[in-house]
């Protein structure tokens, strides 16, 4: 007896297979990296930002004082800047190597694309050497990308699309970051200016007790209207760290568009009220214990509220605050 499938098989027939476009898994990568990052900066945010409560709890049942838990927080803030940083420099080269995003946008190059990311940080630069290129290269600074992608791409790429008021925010943070990270004159200056400006006061003025980068990082946005873009409505803390996670989220959604935008899930909360598993940071991070979920995860259709004026003006409470020398309290605005 004949074998079952021993009909013979036409030599015309066409296979059709589905060609994957060069780089397609690129931006997408990017991004995950960014939101995993993002993920782990919330998970060391949550449990120090419970620590921040100045009662008398915080002081005698907590692992660490609300002053040291607010350095916490500043340490997660710069892992989510440097993760942001990561994620332009990675989402702009794949650009420039002609990577699509997962919507299959991706911006025109002027001059054509570049073989590879190493091949395309080298044009970017305008360098042969891989290591002189990243020293050359500024990726912190949004505008400086902005200009940049003002030469390789088209004037209709999603770097030039980010608004001005995203870009001061994001400049903000950079400074920020560089006062977590450094303790040096320029670092304290280029702090202390920004803060200056925020509360509408003279660059020179001393900051008053309180405005250390934790202690801003965890200042409620809800009761300032020049901090309500960085607003929410499913933030646990309305504070600023939160609505920068939110701002890169966002950002990130509109620099690699996906396929469709989707309604905001209703599912558990996770994020940045959440603990996590230990990391292995002895002895500042045991604080990351596992605790209960409470935050919902930002989606792909982040709302974004516009911003009618320049994110620096004085508030009035902070105002108000430096003119009563009182250290911010965690949960509410200073009055």
């Amino acid at each position: 007896m004949p074998p079952i499938c021993s009909a013979p098989v036409s030599s015309n027939v066409r296979h059709h297979t589905m060609t994957v476009p060069r780089g397609s898994r690129a931006q997408p990568r990017a991004k995950s990296e960014l939101r995993r990052s993002l993920d782990t900066a919330c998970r060391i945010y949550g449990p120090a930002r419970e620590m921040c409560q100045f009662t008398y709890e915080s002081f005698t049942e907590s692992d660490y004082q609300p002053n040291v838990a607010a350095k916490v927080v500043g340490l997660a803030f710069l892992s989510a800047v440097a993760a942001w940083d990561d994620f332009v420099q990675e989402v702009y080269l794949g650009y420039l190597c002609g990577y699509p995003a997962p919507s299959g946008y991706k911006p025109r190059v002027r001059a054509g694309a570049a073989q590879n990311k190493t091949h395309a940080l080298t044009l970017a630069a305008g360098e042969s050497n891989e290591r002189e290129a990243e020293r050359k290269l500024r990726w912190s600074s949004f505008k400086w990308v902005q200009a940049l992608a003002s030469v390789h791409f088209s004037s209709d790429n999603t770097f030039a699309r980010v608004s001005a008021e995203d870009v001061a925010w994001l400049d903000l943070a950079q400074i920020i970051r560089n006062r977590v990270a450094h303790n040096s004159d320029k670092a304290k200056l280029q702090y202390k200016t920004a803060l200056n400006r925020l509360m509408n006061d003279k660059p020179d003025s001393p900051l008053p007790p309180g405005f250390a980068p934790g202690k801003f990082l965890i200042y409620t946005t809800n009761a300032d209207r020049q901090l309500r873009p960085l607003m929410q409505d499913d933030h646990y803390w309305p504070d600023v760290f939160e609505g920068y996670i939110s701002l890169w989220t966002r950002l990130a959604n509109e620099v690699v568009p996906e396929r469709c935008l989707t309604p905001r899930s209703s599912g558990a909360p996770t994020a940045c009220h959440a603990g996590h598993q230990a990391l292995g940071l002895r002895p500042i991070l045991r604080l990351l214990s596992s605790a209960s979920c409470r935050r919902r995860p930002l989606s792909s259709n982040v709302r974004h509220q516009k911003c009618p004026f320049s994110p620096f003006p004085a508030p009035v409470s902070l105002q108000r605050f430096r003119t009563t020398r009182r250290p911010i309290r965690s949960g509410s605005a200073p009055t």
